[in-house]
């Protein structure tokens, strides 16, 4: 039982901390830029990937169109459409490559990132880290 506490006092100490850093302005115009999309996508690898498909399915069941990149019913993303890009690093090469690509179909890109100084947030139009 001391563990279970443990673990969670872990794990509300870390929301709390994340809490405090998230900058407002920043998360605002990632909504407007969610309510203006004509569909969203969600990219991630790994765990950035598990953490991506639970997103994409809660912006479905809030009525978006929004997918996960890589799966087999995935439609192509194009001008007007935004890129929801997870990496904890912001320099996983498959994920920076696929941003690129968004950015020349000329999609809008969002880095969600622990790094704020990572090439994805450097290349993200609006970046989260």
């Amino acid at each position: 039982m001391h563990r279970v506490k443990a673990i969670s006092q872990e794990i509300s100490k870390n929301m709390v901390h994340v809490l405090e850093e998230i900058d407002e302005i920043q998360i605002e115009k990632v909504i407007d830029e969610i309510l203006k999309a004509k569909k969203i996508f969600v990219l991630g690898v790994g765990h950035s990937e598990l953490i991506g498909k639970v997103l994409a399915m809660k912006l479905a069941h809030l009525g978006f169109s929004s997918y996960v990149v890589g799966d087999v019913t995935t439609p192509s993303l194009k001008r007007g459409d935004l890129l929801l890009a997870i990496s904890q690093s912001g320099e996983t090469c498959t994920i920076l490559a696929l941003v690129r690509k968004a950015k020349s179909l000329g999609g809008k890109v969002v880095a969600v990132t622990s790094s704020s100084q990572s090439t994805l947030s450097e290349l993200a139009d609006i970046s989260l880290g």
